[in-house]
């Protein structure tokens, strides 16, 4: 059902719009990469181990042998900085006032990267008509646990959360340890400035606290 979802429904879009020659803009992740090295380029050579990324990866390749122009996203971790919805931060703060037992991992680092900077990039890509295959990213190399702690010595502590390893979590598939992604092709792209995870905890508690 997945491969119908993300691979051949996807697919049937995208031959529709090459008839109505139009460019598509699609958005990938950072789950294309095997997570071994971390800090990966658009140059690196995607190894996905997730069906999920395997699916994105397909979809990438065959925009890039059927169309001469198109965009690509990767993207990494996505979170807003509004309140009242499932985004991490928020995650963050229920489990902390709600005194949740929660786990974050400390061996798998990311790039969580703020709601607005996704939305600011893709206005500046519809209007400069950027075309290519970027990394959306903040750049940051961090744990959700570092990511967490962040977040809870703003506010006054931890609660119940606990640091745990990636494999105390139970996970159908195996995860990728480092899905970090470099910025610096779409920066020099867009001279972009992104958001660090701190900035964007800061913006989440200027608005919610």
């Amino acid at each position: 059902m997945s491969q119908k979802i993300n691979v051949e429904g996807v697919i049937y879009l995208l031959n529709k719009l090459k008839r109505l020659r139009i460019t598509p803009i699609f958005l990938s992740s950072e789950m294309v990469f095997d997570g071994l090295k971390g800090n990966y380029s658009e140059s690196d050579t995607p190894n996905p181990i997730l069906l999920y990324g395997k699916q994105k990866l397909s979809v990438e390749k065959y925009i890039k042998t059927n169309f001469d122009k198109y965009l690509i996203f990767r993207l990494a971790k996505i979170y807003s900085t509004s309140i009242g919805d499932s985004s991490i931060l928020n995650q963050f703060y229920n489990n902390i006032k709600n005194n949740t037992i929660s786990h974050y991992a400390s061996d798998q680092l990311f790039s969580p990267t703020a709601q607005n900077d996704f939305e600011n990039i893709m206005k500046f890509a519809l209007n400069s008509d950027l075309s290519g295959l970027f990394h959306v990213s903040s750049g940051a190399n961090i744990s959700r646990w570092e990511f967490f702690k962040l977040f809870a010595n703003k506010i006054g502590g931890t609660a119940r959360a606990r640091e745990c390893s990636l494999s105390d979590l139970d996970f159908l598939e195996p995860r990728p340890k480092n899905l970090t992604l470099n910025n610096k092709k779409l920066v020099s792209a867009s001279n972009y400035n992104f958001l660090s995870p701190i900035d964007g905890i800061n913006i989440w508690l200027s608005r919610n606290i």
